[in-house]
């Protein structure tokens, strides 16, 4: 079979690269399933093995391969028609065929059917289940429900009404305490159904006295009171099946909220709805514009960011008094007012007021509307760039700089 030598031998590399005493040591190509490459080495010299190409080797057959640059090492028995020597690259190697793949983290066995911060059966064994007390809580907005059985599901302490005010919170505990001390329960939890904010006060309440406070979800709680009671929706109901659900594990721990933290996220989730709120009020004005001067804010690339289309809809009203205005009036006023603005922007509003359609019912109102909006949105974005940005600092300090910016 004869041999001819590969064409990538032939390529001519820049001077910049044969000045810097680099030159072309090696074309490395793989064997791909499917295909008909086919290389074979064959030299003399040990220290340099040219790849050869061979008559299997097709003419139209991609492959992948790279060119390796190393520190010139010439051999005087070798040499390439494209008068560079040939040199070894060491560190040449075959590309490789396929990509390396992660192993699988091996995931720890779970130890119970429960979730991990949910899990009781430990503390349960300890003291025993009758000797272990579950306080239940399904709260409201001003006033809760709880209800105390043991492990087993007893009931201790029948469903009683509590008021969320500091004297009727403060007797709960105390009666809770009583009836641990009553019916001899050396350790519990106090279980509370999640209700937006309102069981915040119940968790702070029993967290201050010494109790553990574990949140359920009220999804939890539906799935574990219709086996039960289906179509029968009550606060009694709804303790009964928060009690079915921790004693499987389902009331879990929730960290400890730290105040920096959490007012730092505060204002994160504020700015969030500073953003939310201004994109809606941008719709809201954009819609006026279109309804009384159609196609007027589409003349300029930065609406919200630029003072000139503003300057512009208070002193003319309608693109009748825009076309009559002219270039030189509106630019005049422009500077009068200390506004900064280029002359292709100018033109293009006026080609626009040459051509604007007529407005809707009522244009003048939508105008005003519009305006007024405005106004209303660079109030509330200064006010809101101000109050977050003087918040974060104190929760950073002045060594990190912070930008909130509304758009």
């Amino acid at each position: 079979m004869q041999a001819a030598v590969s064409p990538f031998a032939r390529l001519a590399f820049p001077q910049a690269v044969r000045g810097q005493g680099y030159v072309p040591t090696g074309i490395v190509a793989r064997e791909t399933k499917g295909t008909r490459t086919d290389f074979q080495e064959r030299s003399a010299s040990p220290l340099f093995r040219p790849f050869v190409q061979t008559d299997r080797f097709p003419r139209t057959v991609r492959v992948p391969w790279y060119v390796g640059f190393g520190l010139k090492t010439l051999i005087p028995s070798a040499s390439c028609e494209n008068e560079l020597s040939l040199a070894v690259l060491s560190e040449a190697r075959l590309m490789s065929t396929t990509r390396s793949r992660r192993r699988s983290s091996r995931r720890r066995t779970p130890t119970s059917v429960g979730k991990p911060r949910g899990v009781l059966h430990p503390r349960v064994q300890q003291v025993g289940p009758e000797h272990f007390g579950i306080v239940c809580f399904d709260c409201g907005k001003v006033r809760s429900k709880l209800l105390l059985a043991d492990f087993y599901g007893r009931l201790l302490l029948p469903p009683t009404s509590v008021a969320h005010t500091r004297p009727a919170l403060d007797a709960a505990v105390a009666q809770i305490r009583q009836a641990f001390e009553q019916h001899q329960l050396h350790d519990g939890v106090v279980a509370i159904e999640r209700t937006g904010r309102y069981h915040r006060l119940v968790q702070r309440t029993f967290a201050a006295a010494g109790f553990e406070t574990r949140i359920l979800h009220p999804f939890v709680t539906k799935q574990y009171r219709q086996p039960v009671d289906p179509g029968n929706k009550t606060d009694d109901k709804d303790l009964a099946a928060i009690h079915r659900a921790t004693v499987t594990g389902c009331a879990l721990l929730e960290a400890t909220r730290d105040e920096a933290w959490t007012s730092l996220q505060l204002l994160v989730r504020h700015r969030r709805d500073l953003v939310r709120k201004g994109a809606a009020l941008n719709c809201q004005i954009r819609d006026h514009l279109e309804a009384c001067l159609p196609g007027y804010a589409a003349c300029f690339d930065k609406l919200w960011d630029s003072p000139i289309p503003w300057h512009l809809l208070r002193h003319y009203p309608s693109a009748t008094q825009l076309r009559e205005a002219g270039v030189t009036t509106l630019a005049q006023g422009l500077r009068e007012a200390g506004v900064r603005f280029q002359q292709r922007t100018l033109q293009t509003v006026i080609n626009w007021a040459e051509q604007a359609a007529p407005g809707d019912v009522a244009a003048s109102q939508h105008l005003r509307i519009a305006l007024a909006l405005y106004e209303d949105r660079q109030r509330e974005k200064q006010r809101g760039q101000v109050y977050l940005s003087s918040h974060a600092r104190k929760l950073t300090g002045p060594t990190i700089p912070l930008k909130y910016t509304l758009t």
